[in-house]
């Protein structure tokens, strides 16, 4: 028996031992766009030994990868949005699957995460670490990872903050309470939510986790974030290195949402004043250098003023974040 058949199994037992414990019911759901077959397929396999239900959701795939998820065993729901409604619409169906089959709850992934078999384990004990931490009468409603670029494994994302300020985690093993989350890797504590709080679709790609997690966070709801549990993730489809520094490369039109979505997030209640100001912060020291590290320079400082003019008369919340 090779290595990856015993790991899939210790994963299984683990998992079972787990919901037959505590009454856990785990669904994961994967939201992608155009992914690597060959990417997606490890995390399908990593995914599928370790929670009750795993879930697809794609906003564009190629014809013959559309066939063969559609025809996947392994998937409990796969679902295909050709207009490409955005991941906040994506993010919802994948709720909306979760609660009606009612999972307690809901592991969230870009089709470019990569986990290990020990993740959804791992995940649930810091849930319950955090729970521990907190007191039973703290709604804790998300936990997410540490992070590693997969080009780039050996260097570890922990840039935590907590009312804006960073958290210094690189020897503390515990949960620690964050500001907000990624919603790559991010466990959600379905128990806790209401049915009503979901993603806001209107901020189609760029900021929706953080806009949810700014939300939750002004109703009393707590956030954490795990040191100790790694997740892989691809940053941006495209780096530019300029000595030992590392950019990140988009296209236009995410400069678009990430200019536009910010300054929808400063305008509302939700965010708090710290956020606020380094969401401004941002916006603006990264304006002028975003010209030099973008492919097409002019398109991005059109699509990023474009961006902050729709922001200030778009209002900071979506219908679908209000249902």
């Amino acid at each position: 028996m090779n290595q990856s058949m015993l790991a899939a199994r210790k994963a299984q037992s683990l998992k079972n031992t787990i919901n037959k414990s505590s009454d856990h019911r785990v669904a994961a759901a994967i939201v992608a766009y155009f992914p690597d077959r060959a990417v997606i397929e490890d995390l399908i396999v990593a995914l599928h030994s370790q929670v009750d239900a795993l879930y697809l959701f794609c906003n564009g795939a190629n014809e013959i990868d559309q066939a063969q998820f559609a025809h996947d065993t392994r998937l409990a729901h796969y679902a295909y949005f050709p207009q490409n409604p955005g991941l906040g619409f994506a993010l919802n169906e994948a709720l909306t699957a979760a609660q009606k089959n009612l999972c307690t709850h809901l592991l969230l992934f870009d089709q470019d995460s990569a986990v290990d078999d020990m993740y959804v384990t791992q995940m649930l004990e810091q849930l319950e670490h955090a729970t521990v931490l907190s007191g039973p009468n703290i709604p804790i409603a998300a936990i997410g990872p540490s992070f590693y670029d997969i080009r780039h494994p050996e260097q570890v994302e922990t840039q935590f903050r907590y009312r804006g300020r960073r958290i210094d985690v690189s020897r503390n093993s515990e949960p620690v309470r964050v500001d907000c989350l990624i919603t790559s890797g991010m466990l959600l504590n379905l128990s806790k939510l209401k049915t009503n709080d979901r993603f806001d679709e209107s901020y189609f790609v760029d900021q929706v986790d953080s806009e949810w997690c700014f939300r939750i966070g002004a109703q009393g709801f707590w956030l954490f974030a795990a040191p100790s549990v790694r997740l892989g993730h691809r940053l941006s489809d495209h780096q530019r290195r300029v000595g030992s520094w590392t950019f990140l490369q988009y296209s236009p039109i995410r400069r678009y949402w990430f200019y536009k979505n910010c300054t929808r997030m400063i305008k509302s209640s939700n965010t708090p004043w710290i956020w606020k100001l380094r969401l401004a912060s941002i916006m603006l020291i990264w304006f002028i250098p975003n010209l030099f590290i973008d492919r097409q320079p002019l398109a991005t400082l059109m699509m990023m003023a474009k961006g902050i003019f729709s922001g200030l008369f778009t209002p900071s919340q979506g219908t679908s974040a209000r249902a």
